[in-house]
């Protein structure tokens, strides 16, 4: 056959396997909501990019793309002798991505099958197989024979396949997988079979890359990088596999191609790698060393690596009010949570460029940091925080009521391999062990196991549990405005507040929410807005030293992102949203609030302190000569509905009053109202009517006061703040309050 005919043939093939991958594999019609980046995804390049940013080898083999799948019974040992059809991995079963879209039950296993070849280049030396993660136990067989068993659905793990290899050609990769997702022997974060509102769809199976890799007998197997900013050095640990009898480690570091520092010493030993005047990594500067690790036997390089890192230190310097410093200076983190779900994926992004995509937003909403909520990403996600200068707040998966007892060590176990698979990237400077009491047990030996596993990090006991006993940070959660805690020796932390719903249409999930919803983007702007201008008060007046917002994205059936879930819609203008988060973060820039009447919504039991009555006054009962003194004194807020209510009010109409006081050094016209009412309310000052409105308010709102009121303001104490509220229909509503606008300060306390 001549060389025409053969290249000719040759194409005939090529085209006819692209033909059949494209019809082996499509993303179903019926899914619900596609990201801009689901276009980019085919069998040929899912996921192409190295996975271990922090130890990378120059040699290695991509298992990514279409495998054979089947799902049988949970008792079948034995792989089917016939299979469902193509999965493309590594995206999840129940995925758009992966070709198949169906759920895998408590009473099934997930089979999965393709075949490799070995090159011949890779002869003498060890292969290893990785899987990034499969959620959530997954036995591996290579030929026919068990390669091994891990459980587990967040860290990554590797076998050593070499013995288990038949000489030359294909080999075959069998992996079963089993993953009980409702069920409570292990950690599933948000995964529920039955998703809906803040629940969503499992993610079961192979949910990031798989790889082979070639390594010499004797190798690196993994890398402890910890960075010490007073000392001016890394600490470095190169552990390895294999015998190590005349083997040293080299180390290099270099800063943009220049050598800062090298060491030579023993494998398995922590070393120091001095550098001279070290580059210190920030958000404002996320300055990053390369480094190079090699293993030398007989003045040859046996093994090489390349990895990164970053000098920095996070700590707490205790004071009234204790802060947190990064690198030795006070720093006000302020970040969204981020639940890292992807409609066209769940679990697993498109593409390296939307992990990155979500990195690139958040800081240009002038966020410093982020709460990454209940779930592990993979190593490229926090590359690209390291990389872009984005802190990290990372928490550990739970479940809700674990009743398995087997749960807490299998917990442990992930916590533990969670902290040490991402130990070395200097994005992440706090650990939150538990969410709001989800699967709690043990927290205060849970908290300082973490910080015995790693004290170079914060510890969070339980977000949203105040007043820890355990742990370094003091955290609440409060919706929807922001508060803060109660003062401890911990730093003030508001760990979760928020929520403005706002649904776009052609971007939902399955449907659009109605309740508590906003009808416009410039509400959720003024929203955020709001929110903003009392969280930098507190960031001033009360020391609050982290903040986050929720949410980043849409997640399926909740609307409250800044962006939808499929990352086609900015609901607000990212350019005013980063002078908002800006003026928070670095508080002595701008103006601030403090509070002259506080409203209850900060206040778990209300706040205490109103006259009220629900029978038509006199006409002067707003004025501060009248005697009410035979009124009702109550909590608010007042009204029938919402869990900040506290003095029910059932009537058609209310009148509220109380006393306050205003200094001497204060000026009135410095003075705003903050209110919410639902009808028509008239607020006034002294007897002077401030501002009024028909109509429903459905969030607190701050308010100019009318100038005839501000002049009506004395000195002293003898004030009265009065409201007047009318509701005809079946929702009553009303609390208000005072403050007072600051002029920026040089120094917070």
């Amino acid at each position: 056959m001549n060389a025409s005919r053969c290249f000719t043939l040759l194409v005939v093939v090529m085209l006819g396997m692209t033909s059949l991958c494209a019809t082996e594999w499509r993303i179903p019609d019926h899914a619900p909501l596609l990201t801009r980046w689901a276009k980019d995804v085919s069998p040929t390049n899912a996921l192409p990019e190295y996975p271990r940013p922090q130890m990378v080898r120059s040699t290695w083999q991509n298992l990514n793309g279409l495998w054979d799948y089947a799902i049988t019974d949970k008792s079948a040992e034995q792989k089917p002798s016939a299979w469902d059809g193509k999965i493309l991995v590594p995206y999840p079963i129940e995925s758009a991505l992966s070709g198949v879209m169906r759920p895998l039950k408590p009473d099934q296993r997930l089979w999965y099958r393709r075949t490799f070849t070995v090159p011949p280049a890779w002869n003498g030396q060890r292969i290893l197989l990785h899987f990034g993660a499969v959620d959530w136990e997954a036995e591996v067989f290579v030929n026919g024979q068990r390669a091994g068993i891990h459980r587990g659905g967040y860290d990554p793990f590797s076998f050593d396949i070499t013995t288990l290899l038949n000489g030359s050609g294909p080999q075959e990769l069998v992996v079963r997988v089993f993953d009980d997702t409702n069920g409570a022997q292990h950690p599933v974060g948000k995964q529920s079979l039955k998703p809906g509102g803040m629940w969503y769809s499992p993610a079961s199976g192979i949910w990031q890359t798989v790889w082979l890799e070639p390594v010499p007998a004797t190798s690196i197997a993994s890398l402890k990088l910890t960075p010490d900013v007073d000392q001016h050095r890394l600490k470095l640990t190169v552990h390895t596999t294999g015998a190590t009898q005349g083997v040293t480690v080299t180390a290099v570091a270099r800063f943009v191609a220049e050598v800062a520092g090298v060491i030579t010493g023993a494998a398995n030993a922590e070393l120091s790698l001095n550098l001279a005047n070290p580059r210190l990594w920030s958000p404002d500067k996320p300055d990053l060393y390369d480094l190079q690790v090699s293993l030398v036997s007989r003045g040859n390089k046996i093994d090489t690596v390349t990895s990164y890192f970053g000098m920095r230190k996070i700590t707490i310097v205790p004071g009234r009010f204790p802060e947190i410093h990064l690198n030795g200076k006070k720093i006000v983190q302020l970040g969204l949570l981020d639940q890292g779900y992807w409609p066209d994926g769940i679990y697993t992004a498109p593409t390296d460029e939307a992990l990155k995509w979500d990195i690139v937003q958040q800081r240009a909403f002038g966020c410093n940091m982020v709460r990454k909520h209940v779930k592990v990403e993979p190593a490229r996600w926090y590359y690209w925080a390291d990389k872009l200068g984005l802190l990290v707040w990372q928490d550990m998966p739970t479940r809700m009521n674990p009743v398995d007892p087997n749960y807490n060590a299998q917990f442990e176990s992930e916590l533990q391999r969670m902290v040490m698979t991402l130990y070395n990237h200097p994005c992440i400077v706090t650990w939150i062990d538990f969410n709001e009491n989800w699967g709690h047990y043990d927290a205060a030996r849970i908290a300082n196991l973490v910080k015995s596993w790693d004290p170079t990090r914060l510890v969070t006991y339980d977000s949203g549990e105040f007043n820890a006993p355990a742990g370094d940070l003091n955290d609440i959660h409060n919706y929807p405005y922001p508060s803060y805690p109660i003062p401890t020796n911990k730093p003030r932390i508001l760990g979760e507040h928020g929520v403005g719903h706002l649904g776009i249409d052609g971007h939902f999930w399955h449907r659009k929410d109605t309740s508590r919803y906003l009808r416009t983007a410039d509400d959720l702007q003024n929203l955020y807005a709001e929110f903003a201008d009392l969280t930098r008060s507190f960031v001033v007046t009360e020391g609050l030293q982290g903040i986050v917002y929720t949410q980043f994205t849409d997640v399926e059936e909740e609307q409250n992102g800044l962006w939808t879930y499929d990352r086609q819609v900015c609901k607000v203008k990212p350019t005013a949203i980063h002078a908002i988060n800006q003026a928070i973060i670095h508080p002595e820039n701008t103006w601030y609030y403090t509070r002259i009447v506080d409203t209850s919504d900060r206040f778990r039991d209300g706040l205490a302190g109103w006259q009220y009555t629900t029978n038509a006054p006199p006409t002067d009962w707003h004025t501060a000569t009248f005697d009410a003194s035979a009124w009702a004194t109550g909590t608010g807020a007042f009204g029938n509905h919402g869990d900040r209510v506290h003095t029910r009010w059932n009537s058609s109409e209310i009148w509220l009053r109380k006393t306050f006081s205003f200094g001497a050094q204060q000026h009135a016209t410095n003075l705003r109202l903050r209110v919410r009412h639902q009808g028509a309310a008239e607020y006034y000052l002294n007897g002077v009517l401030a501002f009024s409105e028909d109509g429903d308010n459905q969030i607190y709102r701050v308010v100019a006061i009318n100038p005839a009121a501000q002049k009506a303001i004395q000195t002293g104490s003898n004030n009265v703040f009065a409201i007047h509220s009318r509701q005809s229909g079946r929702e009553r509503y009303v609390d208000g309050g005072i403050l007072y606008v600051n002029p920026p300060q040089t120094k917070t306390p």
